[in-house]
């Protein structure tokens, strides 16, 4: 026996990087449809934080109900930004503010 083969040394790290680079082009081309949700998930996981460590400074023990009310607060946020445009376009007086956006 003459030692370890080196050029198997040389293709292992080749290989990880080639099948790295597969898989994750594999992922992004399944979750293209998604992404505007992957996205969106990640910016209120980001922006939610504070409130839910805020939260869990208030009750260190109760981890579940800090999670569900900062979840809670993220839904009523996004049925509030979701529906605001469709009151405001059935209120007559928020034909003003068509006027000054045209």
């Amino acid at each position: 026996m003459t030692g370890p083969d080196n050029r198997a040394a040389t293709l292992e790290p080749g290989f990880l990087l080639l099948f790295l680079a597969a898989a994750t082009l594999a992922f992004a081309l399944v979750n293209r449809p998604l992404i505007g949700a992957i996205l969106g998930g990640v910016i209120a996981a980001i922006l939610f934080a504070p409130l839910n460590d805020g939260m869990l400074e208030i009750m260190p023990w109760r981890r579940n109900f800090a999670a569900t009310f900062t979840l809670l607060i993220i839904f009523a946020m996004a049925k509030i930004m979701a529906h605001g445009p469709a009151a405001a376009r059935r209120d007559p007086r928020a034909a003003i503010f068509r006027r000054f956006r045209a």
